[in-house]
């Protein structure tokens, strides 16, 4: 895949069903070129109400069941 300038590409990472509540689910960015990530929170895929920042590689992030 090819992307141009202004493109935006968006993953979804939910947490494993049996994740308990107690769980920490961390999400590890390795590798950005040429692009800005913006890792967000949410309990749905449409009620997004935590921004966490503007990511740099290698950052780690992490979150609770149901997030």
């Amino acid at each position: 895949m090819q992307m141009v300038l202004n493109d935006v590409c968006s993953f979804v990472i939910h947490s494993p069903v049996d994740m308990g509540e107690l769980d920490k689910l961390l999400v590890k960015i390795d590798m950005i070129e040429n692009a800005n990530v913006y890792v967000a929170k949410g309990k749905g895929y449409k009620w997004i109400n935590h921004l966490d920042r503007i990511a740099q590689s290698g950052q780690i992030f992490d979150t609770r069941k149901d997030w």
